[in-house]
């Protein structure tokens, strides 16, 4: 059934946030207890042994385990060679991720897109006398300071590729850089997870991980140091597992599921009409229980100021109650338009003239009434609607000041709104 929708002009803004720490993004590897691309690009990944464990907050099955103790690397991961990972000799990128260090024994990969063979890689080793990371490209690396990376704590680490420089961020803070190297990249290989690899090798993977991994994220541009400082707080007792939206006539129907919710606030709903800038519309509270699933959702109405749009987008800001944030993927919603709309201005206050603004998505006709707040009948007006915004103008100002309704009706649906006449 089609329905007729009034609403005031007024629109209340809660926010708009500038920084789009999903803008570039070419992978997203949530790792919760599996080796799957969340992100636009869906690139297969293959688990080799790696065990699901808890993450920064204790929640059970949102990070990886890769138990590499000694020199043989009987776990990893792998994603398939892919174009949008494959960057080339001046292409900047980002690859960030959370790492926790049981021990290094030995060097241990963290990712490795071909590094042999010149292009991106991160790894681990004590080859100075203090566990350090290190970022290769192109055959040259940078690596990070003493104590950057202590053992058994979690540490935000976000590699970054930018006009030549090499820099390496613990905890959103810049920590290290260096000039990258002069090898052109060459992409044959699986990228490798929680290892490195070299086909020389027999098995090729070598300098296995002995530690968890959490939140792998690869973009395809520099961050800028803000939006590491943002991205550094991801890693978040909040774990989404699932995000969807559903249109159901004049309404899309939001839902989520996280994984736990321990120490974590509230969610902040936020909407796009051009998947660029997104505006907060609604929060919704969490549960704050660590060790149960919880279920969310949120119904948003389809208001004007969007209806004459194909494709709405939706994100969820969550916040935990240290204030941290971080953002879910973008879900997509392409508008079945076939409603009228109707917005009364200004407000529902007038003194002489009521202005209508009529879209519709399909040619109809709409009677417009005016009755009194004793239900009588003042005018009437018959308007044919085409596929397109048009505006009427009902004059009001023989009426007397008060209260009356404004009625648009069709044969599939009848709706009111009441104004006030001053």
């Amino acid at each position: 059934m089609q329905k007729i929708i009034f609403t005031t002009i007024c629109l209340f803004y809660i926010g708009i946030l500038a920084a789009q720490t999903t803008t570039g993004m070419v992978a997203y590897f949530p790792m919760n207890g599996t080796i799957t691309d969340a992100g636009p690009n869906s690139i297969a990944g293959t688990n080799f042994g790696a065990t699901a464990t808890n993450n920064k907050a204790g929640v059970p099955n949102s990070a990886m385990s890769f138990a590499n103790p000694a020199s043989t690397v009987p776990q990893y991961a792998t994603h398939a060679v892919n174009a949008n990972t494959s960057f080339g000799a001046t292409q900047n990128f980002t690859i960030a991720f959370a790492v926790l260090i049981n021990t290094i024994p030995h060097a241990g990969g963290l990712y490795d897109n071909n590094l042999n063979y010149g292009g991106p890689g991160v790894w681990l080793w004590n080859a100075n006398g203090f566990p350090q990371i290190q970022f290769n490209f192109k055959n040259n690396s940078v690596g990070s300071t003493n104590g950057a990376i202590p053992l058994s704590t979690w540490r935000h680490v976000a590699a970054v590729r930018n006009n030549g420089t090499l820099s390496i961020y613990i905890n959103g803070i810049l920590n290290a850089s260096a000039a990258e190297g002069t090898t052109a990249p060459i992409y044959s290989f699986p990228a490798r997870i929680g290892s490195m690899f070299y086909n020389g090798f027999t098995p090729p993977q070598y300098n296995g991980l002995n530690g968890n991994m959490d939140e792998l994220r690869i973009y395809n541009r520099a961050l800028s140091a803000a939006e590491i400082q943002t991205l550094s707080s991801t890693v978040l007792p909040i774990k989404l597992t699932n995000f969807t939206a559903t249109q159901n006539n004049n309404e899309i129907k939001l839902a989520w599921q996280t994984a736990g919710d321990f120490n974590a606030s509230h969610f902040t709903v936020q909407r796009s009409a051009d998947g660029n800038t997104f505006t907060g519309i609604a929060k919704v509270n969490t549960n704050g229980n660590a060790n149960t699933t919880g279920n969310y959702s949120y119904t948003d109405a389809i208001i004007n100021s969007l209806i004459t749009y194909s494709t709405i987008y939706y994100r969820l800001q969550m916040t935990d109650t240290d204030g941290k944030t971080q953002y879910s993927n973008v879900v997509v919603v392409k508008l079945n338009n076939t409603t009228t709309n109707l917005l009364a201005l200004p407000a529902n206050t007038v003194t002489s003239s009521l202005t209508l603004l009529l879209n519709s998505t399909t040619q109809k006709q709409i009677q417009i009434s005016i009755t009194d707040a004793m239900g009588r009948l003042l005018c009437t007006n018959n308007i044919v609607l085409t596929n397109t915004i048009q505006t009427i103008y009902l004059p009001v100002h023989n009426l007397p000041k008060g209260l009356y309704y404004v009625t648009a009706s069709s044969n599939a649906a009848k709706e009111t709104k009441q104004f006030l006449k001053y």
